[in-house]
């Protein structure tokens, strides 16, 4: 994905997930990674969901005090 920008940015480094990457290359066994990798996807849907409600809260509350 070199070149190629991000269309969300977690605000997370990805140094962590290059770290696991390359601790890994140099094995056939992959449990570690799928694990490290699926504990990021399910970090990242967290938050989204996290960031979701918060907007559908405001949301809400701008409703609710809506001068029109």
């Amino acid at each position: 994905m070199m070149g190629r920008k991000q269309l969300i940015n977690s605000g997370r480094s990805s140094q962590p997930y290059h770290s696991e990457l390359e601790r890994h290359q140099s094995t056939l066994n992959i449990t570690d990674w799928i694990i490290f990798f699926s504990e990021t996807i399910l970090d990242a849907q967290r938050v989204t969901l996290e960031r979701i409600d918060f907007f559908i809260q405001k949301a809400k509350f701008y409703d609710r005090f809506d001068a029109s």
